[in-house]
C-alpha cells in the first residue's frame, strides 16, 4: 500500500501545523507524553538534504533540491537496509501575487519566513525540510506488508530470506512468512514456485 502525497501533506501540517502557522512559537503550550520501552529495537530512519539555486530572475529563484534517506534494521547492531534520493526542482517567489496562486504548502512557507532576511534562501530551505519529512514518512509507510520471518525465523533483510528460502525449500513446498501488516503480525502460508 502506498501513501498518496495528499495524504503525506496533510499529516505532515497535521504534525507541523504549528511550524507552518504565523504567530509566535511561545504561544504553544507544550505537552509531553509517556511512553514504555519498545520490545524490540525500532528501526531507524537518518535524512538529510541539501538544495542550490539554478536560476535567479528579480524576486523569482528556481533551485534543485536533493533528499536522501537511509532506513537502518536492528539486527545484533544497526545495517543499512535501504537508501532512497529524491530530486525536485521548486520554483520560489517573494511576489504576493504569485504566492497567492500557489499550492498550500508554498503559502505557508511564504508567510512563515515573511519578513526575513533573504526570504527565498528561507523558503527553499523550508521547502527542503517539507521534502526529507515527506521522504521520511515515505520510508517508514514502505513497512506495510513486511515480510519479517520465514518459517519461525527473523529475516532482516531480503538477502537473509532468499538465503533461506535456497537452502532450506524447494519448489513445492509451502513455508509461512510472518508479514508485518501495520502494528499486526500475520503468518500466511505460501506455495513455493519456480524462480522466474
Amino acid at each position: 500500500m502506498r501513501v498518496h502525497e495528499a495524504e503525506l501533506e496533510e499529516e505532515l501540517t497535521r504534525i507541523t501545523g504549528t511550524h507552518f502557522t504565523p504567530g509566535a512559537v511561545e504561544d504553544i503550550p507544550l505537552r509531553f507524553h509517556e511512553f514504555a520501552p519498545a520490545d524490540s529495537a525500532p528501526d531507524l530512519i537518518a535524512v538529510d538534504g541539501s538544495y542550490s539555486f539554478l536560476l535567479n530572475l528579480a524576486s523569482w529563484w528556481l533551485a534543485i533540491l536533493t533528499v536522501g534517506a537511509l532506513r537502518y534494521t536492528a539486527n545484533g547492531s544497526y545495517v543499512k537496509a535501504a537508501q532512497r534520493v529524491n530530486h525536485r526542482v521548486v520554483a520560489v517567489s517573494t511576489l504576493e501575487e504569485y504566492v497567492a496562486k500557489q499550492t498550500e504548502i508554498h503559502r505557508h512557507i511564504f508567510e512563515f519566513t515573511r519578513n526575513r532576511k533573504d526570504q527565498h534562501n528561507e523558503m527553499v530551505n523550508e521547502f527542503r525540510r517539507w521534502e526529507e519529512a515527506k521522504l521520511s514518512m515515505q520510508m517508514a509507510a514502505d513497512h506495510d506488508n513486511l515480510i519479517i520471518a520465514v518459517d519461525g525465523v527473523r529475516v532482516h533483510q531480503f538477502g537473509e530470506l532468499l538465503s533461506y528460502l535456497l537452502n532450506h525449500a524447494s519448489v513445492g513446498q509451502q513455508v509461512v512468512l510472518k508479514v508485518l501488516r501495520g502494528d499486526r503480525e500475520l503468518e500466511i502460508p505460501v506455495t513455493l514456485g519456480p524462480r522466474p
